[in-house]
């Protein structure tokens, strides 16, 4: 897998983890568990400037943006 692809997946990752952690309505279906699992180590093998990074972005992004874009429809 190339580097760009394995960024992707750390990125995706980071922002499931952030909003399965913050929403306690989320729930990871089908095969999301294992993929986040797999990804997540793409995380975590990234340098440390990337980790300081997307943890800082993590920081900015917290629910109160993300609930809005993501909130689950009623009906």
């Amino acid at each position: 897998m190339t580097t760009s692809n394995n960024n992707g997946r750390a990125l995706e990752a980071k922002l499931v983890d952030v909003l399965y952690q913050e929403n306690p309505t989320i729930s990871l279906v089908g095969t999301t568990q294992q993929d986040q699992q797999r990804d997540l180590a793409y995380f975590a093998a990234l340098p440390q400037a990337q980790h300081s990074f997307l943890r800082t972005l993590q920081l900015g992004m917290r629910m109160s943006y993300l609930s809005e874009v993501f909130r689950p429809s009623k009906g």
